[in-house]
Order: structure tokens, then C-alpha cells, then sequence
């Protein structure tokens, strides 16, 4: 009895022990499961957003969640007896987690400055991590066998037990025959029927009845001891299929977070990589142009040089020829000068002239009434003429000499109304000339007017144009000083364009490499997501 009462002892201890290492076991691979979740996720959201405040968050709940997986760890032994397997499983995966420890710590170092980095980072510690749920893993069925074994145990000591009890009952059957066959119903069978039902229990068959449990002797207390077998086989039933339920359901969650934690990782960070792809691209482009355009600055540097200096060489020239030029300006100024003092007095000649054609003007028309005078005697001679031709031709014979003068008085007077009409002729002409000549010398005494007043300001206009070249002959020396100075700054010019182009080349060589590396964190995360839907 006191073997069974032992048995019943170290069973219902074992069970709570070995059960409590199976769940602390699965407790400890569940929280560090999401300890490495959180360093997954600070991965991924360092290659999509850059919000310090997020990041510093995410990696304080990682380290959080790390130190209480430490600490939990470090409380095992003193929690537990652990067998040596479980102590050699123990020491593995104390040093798988300071290896993933050094490996997070890495990822935290560089999760900030290079996330393809960081990538790789987190794919050497995904496998660290892996190893240690797999040591955990291994650590709770090493827990659970340890109870099947003292569950075997204990079966092989109740077996023992039996086979004693079958001895004591054959000895007391030989010495005390007749006590057998009186106690043989009340003792033998309920010990047969125990037997077989611990041996039922040692199956797992927990559905078995206890047989004598109301008894109040020894056998009732064997009973009583037998059904705290199967209750804490029932326990121990329970408890692993709630512990199975837990993993199966902590294994779903895992897959669940580990696949959105990759579809995250996959949308935020190829976002990422497309956009730093896109604007990689658009620099190399703007450091290709810049190139072409520093070439271009060198070359057309060197243009510019070669113009600077025919610039220089003609800036000389024209200083020479705007001194040649001023002097000059000085000479027609002098003529312009003469030439308005001609016009001056060509106005006084000319004015006097008008003066003398007015008065010829004036004699031209006492003239003509001369003539209309004249014109007036030979018209009344002519009359008298043919009067007395008529009164001598009265008179006959008596009148004939005076018919012949009064003859040649009207021939007289004929030729001399022709004379003065040809006189008053030439008279009118010669005032229509000179009524033009007077027209003529008053247009030239206006245009002499306004040619001294166009040389009065073409005199003002030469003097500002004398005033003019010498400010060009200062503006030309000074405009030699700037192209000298112009062909010095275009060497620097040149040598700053070549430069750029360096610089350009250097840009297009690192965008190239920016490039390769965000191929590389591509693949690092498509490794990594890949990892992530499998685990």
C-alpha cells in the first residue's frame, strides 16, 4: 500500500512538473517568437517610413519583449530539476540566443544608416531564430517524454505491485486455504481488478471504472490511490491537448503574423526601393546632362577664351581708330565752323541781292508804264494818221503830199506800237524773271538760314561727338582692361567646368552602385519574405 500511496506521489508530481516545462517551454518560444517579430517589423517600417518616434517605439518593445525571453530563461533552472538532456538543450540554446542577441543588436546598429544592410542583418538572425524555436521545440518534447517515462514508471512499479500481490495471494492461499476462499472475493478480486485497471490507465484508457472505491479498508484506500491515478492521467490528457491547442494556435498565429509581417515588408519596402530606384535613375540622368553641359561649359570656355583674346585684339583697334577718329571730329569741327561763317555772310549777300532785285522789280514796272504811255502815242499817231489820210484823199491833188506823210506817220506809229508791245514783251519777262530771281534769292536766303542752323547744330553735335570719342577712346581702354580680365576668369571658368564633369562622373558611377545595392536589399527582401511565408 505504501508503494501504490509512493507511486501515486512521485506520478501526480512528475506530471505537474514535466507539464509545467512543456508550457513554459511553449510559452518562451511564443513570446520570443514575437520578440523577433517586432525586429522584423522595425526592419520594415526603417525601409518605408522615417519617423524616429515609430522606430524608437518598435525597438524599445523589442528589447522589452528580449529581456523578459532572457529572463525567463535564466529562472528554468531554478524553477525545474532539469534532466542532463534538458540541461545540455538548455545550454544550446542560451548561447543560440546570445548569438541572435549579437545579431539583433547588429540590426539595430544598422537599421538606420543602411537598410540593405539591416536586410541581410535580419536574415542571418531569422536563422539564428529558427534554431532556437526549434531548440525550444525540442526542449518540450523532451519535457513531455520525461512524463511518459515516469508515467512508464510508475505503470512498470504497479506491475510489480500486481505481481506481488499475486505472491502474497498464492502464499496465503497455500497456508490458509480456507481464509482464501472466505476472503478471496472480498480481496483478491478488487486487487486483480485494480490491477487490470492501472494496467488500463498505463494505456491511456482514463474512461476506465475504479473498482472497491467505497470500500473502507485497504483496498478501498488502493482504490482511492488508483483513482488518483486516473484522475491526474485525465489532468495530464487535458492539459496536453490544451497545450496542443495553444501551439497549434500559436502556430497559426505565427504564420499569420509572419505572412502579413512579409506582405508588409513587401509592399512598404519594394515601394521604398521603387521610389529610391526612380529618383537613382533621374540622377543619373541630371549627372549625365550635367556632363554634356560641364563638357559644353569646357568647351565653350575655350571659345570664349579664343573670342576674349580677337576681342582684345580689336578693342586695340578700335582704341586706335577712336583716337584717329577724335582727331577728326576736331578737323570737321573746325570746317563746320568755317562753313557757318560762309553761310553768314552768304544770308548778307544774299540779302542785299533781294534788296537789288526788288528794286530792279520797281524799275521794271516805271517801265512798263513808259511803254503803255508810249503805246497810248502811237495808237492816237496811228488815228491821227488815217484822219488825215482820209481829209488828204478829200483833197485830191492838193492833199496828196500830205497823204504820204500822213503814209508814213501811220507806218511810224505801226512800227512803234509793234516796237512797244515787243519792248512791254521782253519788259514782262524780264520781270517774271525777275520777280522769280527775287523768289529764288528769298528761298536761298531761307535755306542759307537753315543751312547755318544746320551747321550750328551739326557744330554742337560734332563737339558732343569729340566729348563722345574720348568717353569711347576711356570706355575702349577700360573694356581692353575687362577682356584681359574676361581671358584670365575664362581659365577658371574651365578648369571649375571640368570639375563639374569630375564631379558628374562621380555621381553617375555612385548612382550605379546606389543602384546595384537596392537590387541587392530587393533580393535580400524577397529572401526574406520567402523565409517569412514558410517559417
Amino acid at each position: 500500500m505504501s508503494t501504490i500511496s509512493n507511486q501515486n506521489r512521485v506520478l501526480d508530481q512528475i506530471t505537474r512538473i514535466s507539464s509545467a516545462k512543456a508550457t513554459e517551454a511553449l510559452q518562451l518560444s511564443r513570446a520570443f517568437e514575437q520578440a523577433h517579430a517586432e525586429l522584423i517589423r522595425m526592419v520594415a517600417w526603417s525601409a518605408a517610413i522615417s519617423d524616429e518616434k515609430i522606430l524608437s517605439k518598435v525597438e524599445t518593445d523589442f528589447k522589452a519583449k528580449l529581456s523578459s525571453t532572457r529572463a525567463s530563461l535564466n529562472a528554468l533552472p531554478s524553477r525545474f530539476a532539469l534532466s542532463a538532456t534538458e540541461a545540455g538543450l538548455l545550454s544550446g540554446f542560451t548561447d543560440k540566443l546570445q548569438k541572435y542577441e549579437a545579431g539583433a543588436a547588429a540590426v539595430l546598429s544598422s537599421v538606420r544608416l543602411d537598410v540593405a544592410s539591416s536586410v541581410s542583418l535580419v536574415l542571418t538572425a531569422q536563422a539564428s531564430s529558427e534554431a532556437i524555436i526549434a531548440n525550444l521545440a525540442e526542449f518540450e518534447q523532451e519535457a513531455r517524454r520525461e512524463a511518459d517515462t515516469a508515467i512508464a514508471a510508475a505503470t512498470a512499479a504497479g506491475e510489480q505491485a500486481r505481481t506481488l500481490y499475486l505472491l502474497i495471494s498464492g502464499a496465503a492461499t497455500l497456508l490458509l486455504a480456507v481464509i482464501a476462499v472466505f476472503v478471496g472475493r472480498s480481496i483478491a478480486q478488487p486487487v486483480t481488478a485494480m490491477t487490470d485497471a492501472m494496467a488500463r490507465l498505463a494505456k491511456n484508457e482514463i474512461d476506465v471504472a475504479i473498482p472497491a472505491l467505497n470500500r473502507g479498508d485497504e483496498i478501498g484506500a488502493m482504490a482511492a490511490a488508483v483513482q488518483v491515478f486516473k484522475e491526474n492521467a485525465a489532468q495530464v490528457r487535458a492539459l496536453t491537448a490544451e497545450q496542443e491547442a495553444n501551439r497549434r494556435q500559436a502556430e497559426v498565429v505565427r504564420k499569420q503574423t509572419m505572412t502579413g509581417l512579409a506582405q508588409d515588408i513587401e509592399q512598404s519596402v519594394r515601394y521604398a526601393i521603387v521610389s529610391i530606384s526612380d529618383m537613382l535613375a533621374t540622377i543619373r540622368t541630371q549627372a549625365v546632362g550635367l556632363a554634356r553641359s560641364a563638357e559644353d561649359a569646357s568647351q565653350q570656355s575655350i571659345l570664349v577664351a579664343a573670342a576674349s583674346e580677337q576681342a582684345s585684339s580689336n578693342v586695340s583697334t578700335v582704341a586706335g581708330a577712336t583716337s584717329r577718329l577724335a582727331s577728326q571730329i576736331e578737323r570737321i569741327n573746325l570746317k563746320v565752323r568755317e562753313s557757318s561763317q560762309i553761310a553768314q555772310e552768304a544770308v548778307t549777300e544774299a540779302s542785299r541781292t533781294d534788296r537789288v532785285v526788288g528794286d530792279l522789280v520797281q524799275a521794271s514796272g516805271r517801265i512798263s508804264e513808259v511803254l503803255r504811255l508810249i503805246t497810248d502815242i502811237a495808237e492816237r499817231t496811228n488815228l491821227l494818221a488815217l484822219n488825215a489820210t482820209i481829209e488828204a484823199a478829200r483833197a485830191g491833188e492838193a492833199g496828196r503830199g500830205f497823204a504820204v506823210v500822213a503814209t508814213e506817220v501811220k507806218s511810224l506809229a505801226q512800227q512803234t506800237g509793234e516796237a512797244t508791245e515787243e519792248i512791254a514783251s521782253e519788259i514782262n519777262a524780264m520781270r517774271g524773271a525777275t520777280d522769280q530771281a527775287a523768289t529764288a534769292i528769298r528761298l536761298i536766303v531761307g535755306t542759307i538760314g537753315r543751312v547755318e542752323q544746320a551747321l550750328t547744330i551739326i557744330a554742337e553735335a560734332v563737339h558732343e561727338q569729340g566729348s563722345a570719342t574720348s568717353d569711347i577712346s576711356a570706355s575702349v581702354s577700360e573694356a581692353a582692361l575687362g577682356t584681359q580680365a574676361v581671358s584670365r576668369d575664362i581659365s577658371g571658368v574651365k578648369q571649375v567646368a571640368e570639375t563639374v564633369g569630375s564631379a558628374a562622373v562621380v555621381v553617375e558611377e555612385s548612382t550605379a552602385s546606389l543602384g546595384d545595392a537596392c537590387q541587392t536589399l530587393q533580393n535580400g527582401v524577397d529572401q526574406l519574405v520567402a523565409r517569412l511565408k514558410t517559417a
